[in-house]
């Protein structure tokens, strides 16, 4: 899929490898897009953008805007698995469901904003994150299912999801 960015600018995506996307902007000479992104100073490590939370987003004190910027990262980095549930071997089954948002493992400073902002929203009960010294993979910041927004979570078959584990949960 190529679309054209209102520019002579293009964006490419393509599926690759299961559930893995490659997503490419090849950006024209003068583009006012790129030098836009130039200015925002961006770290990058190894010739990756290592992810941040932008200044006015982290400074806002407006609930719509942090969780719109919470909305679309977890719409690109959060599953709802099995793996991330903890079975109760008594019961026989899943006592608790989590979601299971990816941090990459060199990013130390926005996985510690990640937990700031959702603190900052109301969301600290059943959160836990992977200790980072201790992973050499993605760092996760899982959280109860139950205590996530519904308009947290970004896409229609998640809603459902949640809303059915979070009724099956409260039973």
């Amino acid at each position: 899929m190529i679309t054209q960015l209102g520019t002579n600018d293009r964006l490419s995506a393509r599926h690759i490898e299961g559930y893995h996307f490659q997503i490419q902007i090849r950006f024209e000479k003068k583009s006012v897009i790129f030098e836009e992104i130039k200015n925002l100073d961006l770290a990058v490590q190894k010739g990756k953008v290592i992810p941040f939370i932008p200044k006015a987003i982290a400074e806002s004190n407006d609930k719509n805007i942090m969780i719109a910027f919470l909305k679309g990262y977890c719409d690109l980095k959060s599953r709802i698995a099995i793996s991330d549930g903890i079975y109760d071997k008594q019961k026989g089954i899943y006592s608790l469901l989590r979601m299971g948002i990816s941090i990459p493992h060199n990013a130390q400073e926005f996985l510690d904003e990640f937990l700031g902002l959702l603190k900052k929203i109301g969301i600290e009960k059943g959160v836990s994150a992977t200790d980072p010294s201790r992973r050499s993979r993605e760092n996760l910041i899982r959280i109860d299912v139950r205590n996530v927004p519904y308009e947290l979570i970004g896409t229609h078959w998640r809603r459902i999801l949640l809303n059915d584990f979070v009724s099956y949960m409260q039973k």
